[in-house]
């Protein structure tokens, strides 16, 4: 059976108003700069990219030490050119 579990960044992002419900912010994606502006005029898009990075800051030296090679799905978020991981490169 295939897996179909929601990418953690996603589910943690959610709470955030959505710029796709927004006049005139429909057809732009997270690389347009009217997106991040939208996104990032709350103050919890700060927090949680404050506590995303205090979390890799913590986890990827642990992962080293235990001689894994960390994976970061940060990419993943830029891929899909959401303003978060967009502020995260």
């Amino acid at each position: 059976m295939e897996s179909r579990r929601i990418p953690i960044w996603f589910s943690m992002c959610v709470f955030l108003p959505n710029p796709y419900y927004v006049e005139g912010l429909r057809a732009k994606t997270g690389n347009d700069k009217e997106i991040q502006d939208y996104v990032l005029q709350f103050k919890e898009a700060h927090e949680v990219l404050d506590k995303l990075e205090d979390m890799i800051n913590f986890l990827i030296p642990n992962y080293i030490a235990e001689g894994k090679k960390p994976a970061c799905h940060i990419n993943w978020m830029h891929r899909r050119k959401t303003p978060l991981g967009n502020a995260c490169q």
